[in-house]
């Protein structure tokens, strides 16, 4: 799931050479994850486990999913903000939908029925494989840092408390009119503990200005 990096941010191979809890190899790694943080506030990760047909599929659904028409789509509601359909004018590069815990099959049928009253399993079975594989990718993140800092005996009991959503999002390219005021995209800081990023091979969320309209999918925990 890494892509190359305009920032030299450091690449983490997380799940490579055989890491076992409490072996040298695996204290070095989470040092090197804590240290990433401190540092940058975030890393690029392999993670092989995402196959790549896999991943086609995801943004393939994606697609098919914002391609739906604007009242199919403001069905997505929540009381939580930015959790159900968004797009605003002060935003208009972007629209964003977000499906709260896609690991539990029931709530990503749930979130398909709603979009799709007639079904479109290749949707909720391709979200749900790719939301509990990504999880995976969360929780071998935070036991690092939970450990590094000494506070691996918390790391259970915040498990257990985590929920996950997964946001979609769109990007289209900006009209010429438009480009000055994007020229340094649109920053800001989530909310979440984490936040895991996978895009389609865009620079939508740091530079709209030579973006093609793509999309990505924001994993927050």
């Amino acid at each position: 799931m890494a892509a190359e990096s305009t920032m030299n941010l450091p690449v983490i191979d997380l799940f490579g050479g055989n890491l076992k809890s409490g072996t040298a190899a695996w204290v070095s790694k989470c040092g090197e994850v804590r240290r990433a943080f401190e540092e940058f506030g975030c890393f690029l990760a392999t993670y092989d486990r995402v196959s790549s047909q896999l991943q086609n599929r995801v943004f393939n659904s994606v697609q098919e999913l914002f391609h739906l028409p604007t009242e199919q789509k403001i069905r997505n509601t929540s009381q939580k903000p930015y959790f159900g359909y968004f797009k605003h004018p002060s935003i208009p590069l972007t629209e964003s939908m977000g499906i709260d815990n896609p690991t539990i099959l029931e709530e990503t049928q749930s979130f398909t029925d709603l979009m799709w009253p007639n079904g479109n399993q290749n949707f909720c079975q391709s979200i749900y494989a790719y939301s509990n594989l990504v999880s995976e990718l969360d929780r071998r993140v935070k036991r690092m840092v939970f450990e590094s800092y000494g506070v691996k005996n918390r790391y259970d009991s915040h498990i257990k408390s985590t929920d996950y959503l997964l946001r979609l999002i769109k990007y289209r390219v900006p009209n010429e009119d438009e480009i000055e005021n994007f020229d340094d995209g649109c920053p800001h800081t989530d909310k979440s503990f984490m936040t895991i990023l996978h895009d389609n091979q865009v620079s939508g969320m740091e530079q709209w200005k030579n973006t093609v309209s793509d999309s990505s999918c924001d994993y927050e925990s």
